[in-house]
C-alpha cells in the first residue's frame, strides 16, 4: 500500500512524502511503479528515491502531483502514522539482515 502524509507548507515549495508499507525490494518496486503512474515514465528518475534501502525510503512529492497521487490511490495518513509505518519497516528489514549483509536482490 502506498501512503502520503500532509503537505509541509513551511518550505518554499510545499511537499509531502510518498512511502510504501512494504520493506526491501518489494517496497521499492511498489514505490517506483506508483511513481511512474503519478509522474509518468518519461519524467520519473530513480535517483528521486530518498534514503533507499532504509525504513525511511520515500519520494518527495509536490505541487499538482500531490493531488494526482491521491487520485491514483495513495492513502492519506498523518505524519504520526508515517512514523509508525517506518517503525514496522525497520522490524521487517532486520529480519532480512544476517551477519551484517542484506539478503535481498536490489531492484
Amino acid at each position: 500500500m502506498i501512503y502520503i502524509d500532509p503537505l509541509n507548507k513551511e518550505k518554499y515549495m510545499p511537499s509531502a512524502h510518498l512511502i510504501s508499507s512494504l520493506s526491501g525490494c518489494a517496497g521499492r518496486k511498489e514505490l517506483i511503479e506508483f511513481a511512474v503512474k503519478v509522474f509518468g515514465i518519461s519524467k520519473f528518475q530513480r535517483w528521486w528515491i530518498q534514503k533507499p534501502g532504509t525504513k525511511k525510503e520515500h519520494l518527495n512529492i509536490w505541487g499538482r502531483y500531490y493531488e494526482k497521487a491521491i487520485k491514483k490511490g495513495a492513502k492519506r495518513i498523518s505524519t504520526r502514522e508515517l512514523v509508525r509505518i517506518m517503525g514496522q519497516k525497520k522490524v521487517a528489514i532486520k529480519k532480512y539482515i544476517k551477519g551484517g549483509k542484506l539478503y535481498e536482490k536490489r531492484v
